[in-house]
């Protein structure tokens, strides 16, 4: 038969070269995902669990070089743990006894000592861990765990802008001697690290700080010392300055290194820039872990992108099509709509074969969740522009011009914006909006009247108010401070050194009782706001998983200092903020079928 199998390490393809003859080409064009490389006059494959399990049924016999059946082995290895995995996790037999004698700076808790036997020794691996239930902690002892064993020298860390700080914090980033990073409260004390923090301009201390770190990891890449942390914002993957130095701090160390998404949601759109790069680094990287408390909230689709990061194989699909046609029913206007999804106990034992997932409700006795809606009357002047813009998709006011909705988002976000007491103002000549015009005046607005009423009620309780438009927090800011509130101001314009001093100060000033924020810029990775007891949804986005990680941020290890934690919504009765509660109710439920999560209404 004379069929041979090779393996080209450049591109990681398996080579399939036979005499031509009917009927081995015909098995070759049944590889589940093949290409004729007419330069090396082979059929070429990628070393996908589904592409070797295929090559071995239809070429028994074949003759396989030694480092074909290597990689052919790796993978079957690979696999073989993840049914470890699974079968573990389905008879709830995992050994933590392992760990015994293991140095921690702080022991783990029970569910984090589960999570470290699953995941340590994988290759790639997903904590799925509700927010609040330490995930961070988990990752930094699973990455020293590796260290030890030789298997990687440096972490190379993804996560929001606004997160990266609770992570790593430069020394002249510190505004007080107690404040501490992750690193400096979980490192363990036998394994010696060296950490940096990329700042896309950085100036004076802080340039300097990092230019000390790049020079240590150059020194680190010749002479393994210390176990190096990398820490960046996802975004700057969008870069291509910031993505080049990432790529050659990789090299740098052989490729021994471990690639983390914290939030890894921030990777599940398949074709943007920033996935693409989180991609193409994790190709030269020996591990990767992702982390992530609500991993499929809005759609089930999501989960494609974030396993395929760790291993297309968890999955079994090689492209975002085949993997929708399997998982969805596609419907609508050219066949593009998403109509239901299908499949989904099978979608949930794959991603289970590579995960870890807990809830808080398993795991902490956290103080009790009570959720209520505060209802509240629009002014006429704001119930006059909501029936024009509901009714006739525009409405005309002296000072903001003519204000249209086209389309369906524009007209929710609009109807949202008049709830809320405010339009926007409409240039004559451009159409584009050049600022916000006022329907009520601030202290006659019904949502921030509310707002105040409730924390009169709550007496000395310290509170988070959440807003999704920038003037929202200027305006509601500005009459807290007229009322005699302490409040400060947290949202995405605010530069990293000032984030990190608002965080920091809600954490040891009892003093300052209420942060007025963005859920974008505060609702992820942030784990001082723990402190407060009452949170105040002003306005929601329309993003379900923004909502529930906002939620978590008063919910969470530490939050037992509270009796009970009080979420308000503040609505307008039959109008868009009740639409879109409804909506987000609806992601939830699907996303708790495909994590086996017990769904409760949350909203």
């Amino acid at each position: 038969m004379n069929v041979k199998i090779d393996h080209a390490p450049k591109g990681d393809r398996l080579l399939v070269r036979f005499p031509h003859n009917e009927l081995d080409t015909y098995k070759a064009r049944a590889i589940p995902d093949r290409t004729w490389n007419k330069t090396l006059q082979a059929w070429t494959c990628r070393p996908t669990l589904k592409n070797i399990q295929y090559l071995h049924d239809a070429w028994s016999r074949a003759i396989w070089s030694e480092a074909a059946q290597k990689r052919a082995n790796e993978i079957y290895n690979i696999a073989e743990q993840r049914e470890a995995v699974l079968k573990a996790r389905k008879n709830g037999a995992v050994d933590t006894a392992v760990l015994e004698g293991v140095p921690f700076q702080k022991p783990p808790m029970a569910h984090q000592k589960t999570a470290l036997v699953l995941g340590r020794n994988q290759r790639s691996f997903a904590y799925f861990m509700d927010q609040g239930t330490g995930k961070t902690k988990t990752l930094i002892d699973d990455a020293c765990h590796n260290w030890r064993e030789n298997r990687i020298d440096a972490v190379l860390l993804f996560t929001l802008n606004s997160v990266k700080t609770n992570w790593v914090i430069f020394d002249s980033m510190k505004d007080h001697p107690e404040d501490k990073d992750a690193l400096e409260d979980h490192m363990p004390p036998d394994v010696p690290y060296i950490k940096g923090l990329w700042v896309s301009q950085a100036t004076g201390r802080v340039k300097q700080e990092w230019e000390r770190f790049t020079r240590k990891v150059h020194e680190e890449s010749s002479d393994r010392q210390n176990m190096v942390w990398l820490v960046a914002n996802i975004e700057s993957l969008r870069v291509d300055r910031a993505f080049d130095y990432f790529e050659q701090f990789i090299m740098n160390f052989d490729s021994r290194v471990m690639i983390v998404i914290d939030e890894s949601t921030l990777i599940g759109t398949p074709g943007s820039k920033q996935t693409k790069a989180a991609l193409k680094l994790r190709k030269h990287c020996a591990m990767a872990r992702i982390l992530s408390g609500t991993p499929v909230l809005k759609s089930p689709m999501k989960a494609y992108t974030q396993m395929g990061f760790l291993d297309e194989n968890i999955l079994g699909h090689s492209s975002y099509y085949s993997f929708r046609n399997r998982y969805a029913v596609m419907g609508g206007y050219q066949g593009r709509q998403i109509l239901n999804y299908v499949h989904l106990d099978e979608l949930q034992e794959r991603m289970q074969s590579a995960s870890y997932r807990v809830l808080k409700s398993e795991c902490l006795e956290l103080p009790p969740q009570i959720f209520q809606k505060r209802r509240v009357d629009m002014l006429p002047a704001q119930l006059k522009a909501y029936r024009e813009m509901q009714e006739e998709f525009i409405t005309e006011n002296e000072e903001a011009g003519v204000v249209e909705a086209s389309i369906v988002l524009t007209q929710m976000l609009r109807l949202q914006q008049i709830t809320g007491g405010y339009l926007p103002r409409i240039d004559d000549v451009s159409g584009k909006t050049t600022g916000i015009v006022p329907l009520v005046r601030p202290d006659t607005n019904p949502k921030y009247v509310e707002a105040l009423r409730i924390l009169e009620e709550c007496g000395d309780q310290r509170a988070i108010i959440w807003c999704r438009f920038t003037h929202e927090i200027d305006d509601l800011h500005e009459l807290l401070v007229a009322s005699s509130i302490s409040a400060e101001k947290f949202y995405g314009a605010m530069s990293d050194e000032e984030k990190l001093s608002v965080r920091k100060r809600f954490a040891r000033d009892n003093s300052l009782r209420v942060i007025v924020g963005n859920p974008m810029a505060g609702g992820l990775g942030i784990d001082e706001f723990k402190h407060a007891s009452v949170v105040i949804y002003l306005s929601n986005t329309f993003d379900t998983e923004k909502r529930k990680q906002s939620e978590d941020r008063t919910h969470r290890i530490g939050s037992q200092m509270h009796k009970q934690i009080t979420y308000y919504d503040i609505v307008v009765p039959n109008t868009v903020d009740m639409k879109i509660l409804a909506v987000m109710r609806g992601d939830a439920k699907v996303s708790a079928r495909v994590m086996a999560d017990q769904w409760q209404e949350w909203i």
